[in-house]
């Protein structure tokens, strides 16, 4: 592999949904771009000794609750983080959007999430009986809402 990259991971036991592989990492622009043996990686500005250690894929926690009320959008994620994940998808509900209609809601909880927070967080929301919210659904799909909680037992 040509070039060079941000930082090389080696020595480490590199978990993988194949196994546990002995193995190096060459990560660029905070993506893992290849695995392998460190003679076929490439060049790197910084290196990363993982001798003795397991190297594990950042957590995911898919149900996260933010806000004014919780943990707020700067300490919520550098907390995470300390714990391991690196994202989080934010439970949002009707109430959260202020009124709002669900696609204005969701970009304004874009923004001030990009502007605090140090991982990687998406919004997961809630169903509610809640009318209006169904005229922004595929819109919120589009704005990258990937997943949406529906409570079947109440009407």
């Amino acid at each position: 592999m040509a070039g060079s990259v941000d930082t090389l991971v080696h020595g480490g036991q590199v978990v993988t949904p194949s196994g546990v592989l002995e193995t190096g990492i060459a990560i660029d622009r905070g993506r893992i771009v290849a695995l392998g043996a460190p003679e076929w990686l490439p060049s790197a500005r910084g290196e990363i000794d993982a001798r003795g250690k397991v190297v594990l894929p950042g957590g995911i926690d898919c149900h996260v609750h933010l806000g004014p009320e919780y943990d707020d959008w700067r300490g919520g994620p550098r907390a995470a983080a300390y714990a391991g994940l690196t994202t989080l998808l934010v439970f949002g509900t009707y109430d959260d959007l202020g009124g709002e209609p669900l696609p204005v809601a969701i970009r304004r909880l874009q923004a001030e999430i990009g502007r605090e927070s140090v991982l990687d967080v998406g919004l997961h929301m809630i169903l509610a009986n809640q009318p209006a919210i169904l005229d922004g659904l595929a819109e919120a799909v589009q704005l990258g809402v990937t997943s949406f909680k529906l409570f079947m037992t109440y009407k």
